[in-house]
């Protein structure tokens, strides 16, 4: 790294030493796979499932910036967006109940469809029926300007109300993102080399967005491969301009140009789908690396690094950001249990 890179990535800690932060443990090792293989590459895996709370993986790293600033303005009501087996409703509402900070859920599909099982189940240990409320698969795409709607309502009776939107994806989750990006520093300065390759999800695209701009600013040659696990790359493209625009305002500076070091790729498969080869996905990850992958998230990112390591030819220090979700394993139980041998 530069002189100048360095004195980038300083400002960039030292602006976090600066904000509130969770007092929680942000640091996650970085261990070999065993079965990703490829001649000129070391390939490891991020363990962001091993962050502490129940739900969460590193999700936990937006809370850890998101609920100091709950906590400083004291809202009438907090409202979070998200599925009913969602790893970061699941773990914020839990925080929530910690803080002693009321909140509503509004969670996609009906009551009738969700047995309480695995994250749902969580859900439904912290929150009880009355503050729940649900919206239609068929009407999810209007979820946030229906949440809009319902808490102007709320606040034209006198009440404050902060929305949250899937995935906690809003500004002031973005600092605890951040935390990641210097986990990945620490981990290089450990390694003594640089992250060469970095492949992670991209749900609501909230942490990539942040990593990237974080390597932007600090002129980072780090590439990355991001697998849109759900949205497109137009949707991909608004959040990396919307959080753009607040690592800007946080930071108080801009990189010399927007990120560019980054490739898309498509879903391997339509999002949220668990069919038998999904849950073979998951025992196969199990058994072969010891690692929980769940088989919505984990375990297809896990699938498309073991095809793209050698498809691409990737070379140097290859990491995978294992992004958590190990909860949701429990909402598929009987699934998994009936491939066992």
């Amino acid at each position: 790294m530069t002189d100048h890179s360095e004195a980038r990535a300083q400002r960039l800690r030292d602006r976090l030493a600066q904000t509130p932060l969770l007092d929680l443990p942000l640091n996650a090792r970085l261990h070999p796979l065993q079965t990703i293989h490829r001649l000129n590459a070391s390939v490891l895996v991020q363990r962001e499932d091993e962050l502490p709370l129940a739900a969460g993986g590193s999700k936990v790293r937006k809370f850890a910036s998101l609920l100091p600033f709950l906590a400083r303005h004291r809202f009438d009501e907090v409202w979070l967006l998200g599925g009913a087996q969602s790893n970061a409703v699941a773990g914020l509402a839990l925080l929530l109940r910690q803080q002693g900070q009321p909140y509503r859920l509004i969670l996609r599909g009906a009551p009738d469809q969700y047995r309480p099982a695995g994250n749902h189940l969580l859900i439904r240990l912290s929150t009880p029926p009355q503050a729940i409320d649900w919206v239609a698969r068929s009407d999810w795409p209007r979820a946030l300007d229906l949440a809009r709607e319902w808490a102007e309502g709320r606040r034209a009776q006198g009440y404050t109300v902060y929305l949250i939107e899937e995935g906690a994806s809003v500004e002031p989750a973005l600092p605890g993102c951040l935390t990641l990006w210097t986990d990945l520093a620490r981990h290089e300065a450990a390694l003594n080399r640089p992250i060469d390759h970095l492949l992670l999800d991209a749900g609501t695209g909230m942490t990539a967005a942040a990593l990237l701009w974080a390597d932007a600013w600090v002129g980072s040659r780090r590439q990355h491969h991001v697998l849109l696990t759900a949205g497109s790359p137009e949707t991909f493209a608004r959040v990396l301009a919307r959080f753009g625009r607040a690592f800007v305002q946080w930071l108080g500076a801009a990189p010399d140009e927007p990120p560019t070091r980054y490739r898309l790729y498509p879903p391997q498969r339509p999002f949220g789908r668990v069919g038998p080869d999904e849950l073979a996905a998951t025992r196969h990850w199990f058994r072969a690396e010891g690692l929980p992958a769940d088989p919505v998230y984990s375990a297809p990112l896990l699938d498309w690094a073991a095809r793209l390591v050698p498809e691409a030819a990737l070379s140097g220090t290859v990491v995978v950001v294992h992004g958590g979700g190990t909860t949701g394993l429990f909402g598929w139980t009987e699934g998994l249990t009936q491939g066992l041998a």
